[in-house]
């Protein structure tokens, strides 16, 4: 009979967590949590020498990129500093790393080679012309279904577009007191608030309540009265349902749409406005900018 392959990963061995606590300690004497810029400067003015005798040298932007992500996954576990503060910095590494990795695919791109595109492309997944399709899909569609459809498209045009699970597990409540079942999202009339507690990143950010602009809350407040639904009814029946309606409408998925959203809203915006803006589509900042960005 063979024997089972231990699949616990290896702890690193005294003498290297020590490094490793060593090192971080370093790099933490540089982490001014009120100036993402100066930490980042801070950082990538580090040297090292090689051998006892050595001149130092700063490290290549390849190393940076790893010192920067290696730096914020300690800072991330250490307790004593803000969440928000570390989020925040997230952001701004995140959009410098990004910076690099660009600088050096161009570096290397050749005439043949096929590589990904800049992180930000003018012209590339325009957010106007979805606009224009949920204004040219009302004029022209008529019906109860073609109405509920054009009500979810709302819902990715008007406000930031969430993922399609945050929007499938939504039902009405009339007041916050009626949004106590976690398993489910709402649109509470009382005050036009989206309240999620169910969405991919709710272990990062917990319950979310979101305002709903007021020209999107008065669509959603007629549908509900037209359609019927009731306190604590769902507003939509399923996943399938709201992406079969985003299709209809914008002949393209829903990550294509939050990838138009994200490049129409990144360009100038500060580290702090890039953060609230990916709790506010339910994503991380790394995934808004690896994901809907590339």
């Amino acid at each position: 009979m063979a024997s089972q392959i231990n699949k616990e990963k290896r702890k690193p061995s005294t003498k290297t967590s020590k490094l490793y606590d060593e090192t971080y300690t370093k790099f933490k004497s540089h982490f001014d949590e009120n100036n993402p810029q100066k930490t980042y400067d801070s950082l990538s003015q580090l040297t090292y020498t090689r051998g006892s005798n050595g001149t130092p040298q700063k490290y290549s932007q390849g190393a940076i990129m790893n010192i920067m992500s290696a730096f914020l996954f300690y800072l991330k576990k250490d307790s004593d500093i803000n969440s928000d503060k570390i989020n925040i910095f997230s952001a701004f590494i995140t959009l410098h790393l990004n910076s690099i990795k660009s600088d050096r695919i161009s570096k290397n791109r050749t005439k043949k080679g096929s590589v990904r595109k800049a992180v930000i492309k003018e012209g590339s997944f325009e957010f106007d012309k979805y606009e224009a399709s949920l204004n040219d899909y009302i004029k022209n569609n008529s019906g109860r279904v073609a109405y509920k459809y054009w009500v979810i498209g709302c819902l990715y045009i008007l406000t930031v577009p969430r993922r399609v699970m945050d929007y499938a597990l939504m039902k009405v409540a009339k007041t916050l007191k009626d949004t106590s079942d976690i398993t489910f999202n709402y649109f509470v009339l009382s005050n036009n608030t989206f309240v999620f507690n169910q969405y991919k990143t709710v272990y990062a950010y917990g319950q979310e309540k979101i305002k709903c602009p007021p020209k999107l809350a008065k669509i959603l407040k007629d549908f509900i009265s037209r359609d019927n639904i009731h306190n604590g009814d769902k507003m939509f029946n399923n996943e399938m349902y709201v992406n079969r309606a985003v299709k209809d409408i914008f002949g393209t998925s829903v990550n294509k749409l939050r990838k138009a959203h994200n490049i129409k809203f990144f360009g100038g915006k500060s580290s702090q406005e890039i953060f609230e803006h990916a709790r506010m589509m339910g994503h991380s900042v790394i995934t808004g900018i690896t994901q809907y960005l590339d």
